[in-house]
């Protein structure tokens, strides 16, 4: 434990990181949340990504001692998100997805999780998902509406396919999914 402490005194990335996660829960040393969020704000005024995310998760759910504070946890993702961290991205969208934070946003949502799927994040792919079908999702390109539908130019289908349905389709309220939709989305924590 004393390796790691002097390794953190050099500040070595990794191994500051390391005793952080290992104040946060007593993992070899006394728990000691305070040391762990001040060195994870130092870590974060150096400009270290991965510790923006892990503090911005603590600072979202109020953990380790800390009020809640979803602005603050936003600028701590939006600085880790711009650094190419899927997680953060991930985590950002939710948030712009969700109004925590930030202003409520569907389409800078769907952006950050774009970028986070373009970084192989699943998260980011299934969020993004959501808020296509949704929606949602700005300007996306639905490759289901580009394809001719069965049954257009062939009587029956033609009214529905007019209206922007394939024939034999009731149409439904999209609103309850939505909402679903909206409770479904996840973030890294």
């Amino acid at each position: 434990m004393a390796l790691l402490r002097r390794a953190v005194a050099r500040d070595r990335d990794r191994e500051q990181h390391d005793m952080a996660q290992r104040l946060l829960v007593g993992n070899g040393v006394a728990k000691d949340e305070a040391e762990a969020v001040r060195l994870l704000r130092l870590a974060v005024a150096q400009g270290h990504g991965q510790f923006a995310v892990r503090l911005g998760a603590i600072l979202n759910q109020g953990a380790a001692g800390q009020p809640k504070d979803e602005a603050a946890a936003a600028r701590l993702y939006r600085l880790a998100a711009t650094q190419g961290m899927p997680d953060a991205q991930v985590n950002l969208g939710r948030m712009y997805s969700m109004g925590e934070g930030v202003e409520r946003n569907p389409e800078e949502a769907a952006r950050w999780y774009r970028m986070a799927a373009q970084r192989g994040s699943a998260l980011g792919q299934q969020n993004l998902a959501v808020l296509t079908r949704n929606g949602e999702a700005g300007t996306v390109a639905d490759p289901v509406a580009e394809r001719p539908r069965r049954g257009e130019g062939r009587g029956g289908g033609r009214a529905m396919a007019a209206q922007g349905r394939p024939s034999g389709l009731r149409e439904r309220d999209p609103a309850p999914a939505r909402a679903q939709d909206q409770r479904t989305l996840v973030s890294h924590g």
